[in-house]
């Protein structure tokens, strides 16, 4: 895979920023073949029109949600329509507009900012349902989810702010964008050598990102900044901390930054090798994945605040230099809530060898 050559191993022997030390030591903990998701959304959002319109353009789509039907089922649907418009022909200027990166599960102040906010402004949120497939970085499966992630946890604060859009539209590439041959490592089977066929502009935006936010290169940007209000965003995997390093560079104007928390369960420790990639249910009803050979995770709304202290302390620490404002941490920043059952009667992905680096 990409990520494994041309990011983790790109790194290694190098002098690193701290966003590139943490990045490097999240990969060596067993996630070396995650591509930086939502570093390349930023930076799409972040092209100059002729650029982004070279490669790319949108999809007019049209959200069907209803209510979830079960706890193993997602109850939000989004169906592509017919048509194609380059970054000019949408309905409001991409660069008069006010720009807001929902980049997470979603919470309660995502939701209540989202009622809020006035004027123009354009929505920028990571993962769709029908629109694109959510690829599983560790396992073979092709997907890991019903549905990715960033609605799956949070499904019912997702629906709410889904409900506001006035328009939507997802980002295609286009049939004939540019390619290139591209070393990378197999991540299924043996790990060898292996040749493919990349977008020019994904190599193009990761090699900015590993040079200037990982390994601190001075070098010319590629990308065009905007005017981003609000910036949405938990603080796990390592494009998190990337994705937010692009977006305060490129700002015209210095954004806000809503940390997401993450419902913590209390569990024996489980290694890597123990988990198994199903579902599973907790003592407390809401929905595990992946689930460890006796489900006994029990949620702990204490530690769930405190967690959540110590992650946003850190992520600070990585965003070091950059300008950007931030509220008092509540009880609203956290998906799917405090309660003892998960809004969502879902737990989040189970990262606990994770949130120790």
């Amino acid at each position: 895979m990409d990520n494994i050559k041309n990011v983790f191993q790109a790194i290694r022997d190098r002098p690193r920023t701290v966003i590139g030390d943490y990045a490097f030591t999240y990969d060596s903990a067993g996630k070396s073949k995650e591509p930086i998701f939502d570093g390349y959304l930023a930076g799409i959002a972040l092209l100059p029109d002729e650029t982004f319109d070279t490669s790319f353009h949108y999809i007019p789509t049209r959200y069907e949600d209803s209510v979830r039907p079960s706890k193993m089922a997602s109850g939000l649907s989004t169906t592509l329509l017919l048509g194609s418009l380059s970054r000019s022909q949408l309905p409001i200027d991409y660069h008069a507009a006010k720009h807001v990166f929902l980049l997470g599960p979603m919470t309660k102040r995502a939701v209540d900012y989202v009622r809020a906010v006035q004027g123009f402004v354009i929505f920028h949120i990571q993962g769709d349902i029908g629109t694109t497939s959510y690829p599983d970085a560790m396992t073979e499966h092709k997907n890991l989810f019903p549905a990715p992630f960033n609605l799956w946890t949070g499904e019912e604060c997702s629906r709410l702010i889904r409900g506001q859009m006035d328009a939507t539209f997802t980002v295609k590439g286009r049939l004939d964008i540019l390619q290139e041959d591209v070393e990378v490592i197999q991540n299924v089977g043996p790990m060898e050598p292996l040749t493919v066929k990349i977008p020019s502009i994904y190599v193009q935006l990761r090699n900015y990102m590993v040079k200037a936010c990982l390994l601190g290169e001075v070098m010319a940007s590629p990308l065009h900044p905007i005017c981003i209000d609000m910036i949405f965003q938990d603080m796990i995997d390592k494009d998190n901390s990337i994705s937010c390093w692009m977006l305060l560079k490129h700002s015209l104007t210095i954004p806000s930054l809503s940390l997401i928390g993450r419902r913590v369960y209390q569990a024996a420790p489980a290694t890597f090798q123990d988990y198994t990639f199903t579902f599973q249910e907790g003592k407390n009803g809401d929905v595990h994945f992946p689930a460890v050979a006796e489900s006994t995770q029990v949620f702990d709304a204490d530690e769930t605040m405190r967690n959540h202290l110590r992650m946003t302390a850190r992520f600070h620490e990585l965003l070091q230099g950059l300008e950007y404002g931030y509220e008092t941490i509540t009880e609203e920043d956290i998906a799917d809530g405090l309660g003892e059952e998960s809004e969502s009667e879902r737990a989040p992905f189970y990262e606990s060898f994770i949130v120790k680096i």
